[in-house]
């Protein structure tokens, strides 16, 4: 499982951040199909742009592809991009 931190920085400060936990398994699309799920506003899957990194990323990329995870010191799990 991967915390994942989805940031949007055209809603309103309480909407900005938010914390989802997923598989790393999961499909981007699988992603968005949850987001609008459980994200606040219910945005479409298809109005969706993800980005990581810089680069929007393709529907159909698995989270671990997308993440590459880097052990800190102190045993946390943090995104290498």
């Amino acid at each position: 499982m991967v915390q994942l931190i989805i940031k949007n920085p055209h809603m309103g400060p309480e909407h900005q951040s938010f914390s989802l936990e997923a598989a790393g398994s999961m499909t981007v699309k699988e992603l968005k199909e949850r987001l609008t799920e459980s994200y606040p506003t219910r945005p479409a899957s298809s109005a969706q742009t993800l980005i990581h990194g810089g680069r929007v990323v393709r529907d159909e990329k698995k989270l671990d592809e997308v993440i590459s995870k880097v052990r800190s010191q102190d045993g946390c799990l943090l995104s290498e991009v």
